[in-house]
């Protein structure tokens, strides 16, 4: 029987893709880790500004990923935060558009220009989550992406926003996601512009 890795190798490789994870912006260009981060919070913050929604988006552990962060966005940052994942919404709309549309369908509706929309996609390959990012932008709004898996998945050429996880291994990107999702909005908490 093989020994189970300590928990502390796991924590040191959280560390270690969280040192090796890179944001971009839509044409690829690199932006350093405090460059990218204060974009990032500049999307979030400019958004709560002028009272624009701000939807999330994900499957699987993603989804729980975006509706813990759905909280903080909402209670500390004071964001107008909408999930799209009821689950009555979410199978009305799959029943009826198909499961690779219910996002795109409901955003085609709901979102307004100015909006944010943060797409999660460990793999960047979801064809709901490339869709619902194809809707937004059509409805004049903004996008953040989160991925991981290949450095060329097409969700990270997407967004005004994009951060990569250098790893395939989803419970990390999973975890690192929220990691940096959590780090955004205690530095928009922080921020005194309510």
């Amino acid at each position: 029987m093989n020994p189970l890795p300590s928990l502390t190798h796991k924590a040191d490789q959280l560390a270690a893709l969280l040192r090796g994870g890179v944001f971009t912006h839509m044409d690829g260009q690199v932006m350093g880790e405090e460059d990218g981060l204060g974009r990032g919070l500049g999307l979030l913050n400019g958004s709560r500004q002028e009272r624009n929604r701000l939807y999330l988006v994900g499957n699987g552990g993603s989804n729980a990923v975006i509706a813990h962060v759905a909280n903080d966005f909402l209670k500390t940052c004071h964001c107008l935060v909408h999930i799209l994942h009821d689950p009555a919404t979410l199978t009305c709309l799959a029943n009826d558009y198909g499961y690779e549309n219910a996002y795109a369908t409901a955003l085609s509706i709901l979102a307004r220009p100015g909006d944010l929309l943060i797409a999660v996609s460990s793999s960047g390959r979801s064809a709901n989550i490339l869709n619902a990012v194809q809707a937004m932008t059509q409805a004049g709004g903004q996008v953040m992406t989160f991925s991981g898996f290949a450095p060329d998945n097409p969700l990270r050429q997407l967004g005004q926003w994009n951060y990569w996880i250098p790893s395939s291994h989803y419970g990390l990107v999973e975890i690192a996601h929220l990691v940096v999702l959590h780090h955004l909005a205690e530095c928009l908490a922080n921020q005194d512009t309510l």
